[in-house]
């Protein structure tokens, strides 16, 4: 049996802070609390809960942005037994804002190749099919390669920030809120590229939101994160 794509055992996490600021009292406030969950390969997790829940902290915790206590094992493997880099072709992730995270002075292409230039993955003829292809994977024709980012809407450019995240052919994607701030019709395109990603590449998804409509039409499973505890979602 292979291993889970994610597993989170005893997972906690907090935020340190002075109330004072730096001769005040440090105070820990702790966000997440014995988080424990398992995707398998292929498998879409829906994770769900209101504003200051701790959802993105858990995203964070995975992704590596953050010190977290526990164990967190992606594809098998510990995360704090390697740097993120390490972990880098195995989990990726989207957010809410592309832009904010693409150069509006680069062309689509060139955004596309960069997680491959940076990771010395393959030729330049090598780097370019692979562009054509998650082009393709995310409903874009080459043309789109020639595209700037500063030309696109905001539905598109989501879908270029997914295509980054797949160009290292990751095993387990994080998207985090990534369509609140589109509008319905917009979003149900994005989530449609999401669950067809999953059919067509066996692609594994933690996808976060404050919507649980969303989240019960995309995902397999669904959890409530509440005051740092999870829950199953009746």
């Amino acid at each position: 049996m292979s291993n889970p794509v994610l597993e989170l055992r005893n997972v906690t996490a907090g935020y340190t802070s002075r109330s004072l600021g730096i001769f005040g009292r440090k105070t820990t406030r702790r966000v997440l609390d014995g988080i424990d969950l398992t995707i398998k390969q292929g498998g879409i997790f829906g994770l769900v809960g209101g504003s200051g829940s701790g959802k993105t902290t858990l995203a964070r915790a995975v992704l590596g942005f953050i010190e977290y206590g526990g164990e967190i094992f992606i594809d098998g493997r510990e995360r704090s037994s390697g740097s993120r880099r390490d972990f880098a072709r195995a989990v990726q992730s989207v957010f809410q804002d592309p832009a904010s995270s693409m150069d509006p002075t680069k062309r689509v292409g060139f955004l596309l190749e960069e997680p491959l230039v940076i990771h010395r993955l393959g030729t330049k003829a090598e780097r370019l099919r692979r562009v054509d292809e998650v082009l393709d994977f995310i409903g874009f024709d080459p043309a789109y390669k020639k595209r700037g980012i500063s030309e696109l809407s905001g539905g598109q450019r989501q879908r270029v920030a997914i295509g980054i995240a797949l160009m290292l052919e990751p095993k387990l994607i994080v998207a985090d809120e990534p369509v609140s701030s589109l509008d319905v019709s917009v979003a149900a395109q994005i989530l449609n590229v999401l669950r067809d990603l999953r059919e067509r590449l066996g692609l594994s998804l933690l996808f976060i939101s404050h919507n649980l409509e969303l989240v019960h039409y995309l995902c397999d499973e669904v959890a409530v994160l509440a005051e740092g505890k999870l829950a199953a979602d009746g």
